[in-house]
């Protein structure tokens, strides 16, 4: 497990990151806690263990986004807490990805041809996948039904003031 650090280069093995800096990482293959994004986290190609990140974040400024490139890996993927961007690679193998977010913006690349997207909480999602992708978002606020809500909520504040 590597804690509290600034990560970069190529992992060897399964592993974890609690509180770090991810920089450029490839070859990953595990979980990752309460880190920020500054660049690309490129897994294992033979990775077969689910990834995990848990209360992560961009760290980036602006419009652009750090990447998680599944690599064409087997594995599955859960996403969980998410703020910031985020642009999702190389799903390419029918994996189910799980991506629930607190206030993000996420891409699904065109280098995803295979695989279930399940995207939760509140963001914009930007759909480049391929026609092999199934993305559902049942459970995405994204930011126009949010003012809508506010609007609708306002309006019955005031019909309930004028009674």
């Amino acid at each position: 497990a590597f804690n509290r650090l600034r990560v970069s280069g190529t992992v060897n093995g399964p592993c974890s990151f609690y509180e770090c800096a991810i920089d450029f990482v490839a070859g990953f293959e595990g979980a990752a806690y309460d880190c920020a994004l500054l660049g690309s986290l490129v897994l294992d190609a033979a990775a077969t263990a689910p990834l995990r990140l848990v209360d992560c974040h961009s760290d980036v400024a602006g419009t652009t986004r750090p990447t998680i490139d599944f690599n064409g890996a087997v594995c599955n993927g859960s996403i969980r807490n998410y703020n910031g961007g985020a642009t999702i690679a190389g799903v390419t193998q029918g994996q189910s990805i799980s991506i629930d977010c607190n206030s993000a913006t996420i891409e699904l690349d065109a280098t995803c041809t295979s695989g279930t997207f399940n995207i939760r909480g509140i963001g914009y999602l930007i759909d480049n996948s391929g026609p092999g992708c199934t993305v559902s978002v049942d459970g995405l606020i994204e930011p126009p039904d949010l003012r809508l809500a506010r609007d609708h909520a306002r309006a019955a504040n005031l019909q309930t003031q004028q009674v």
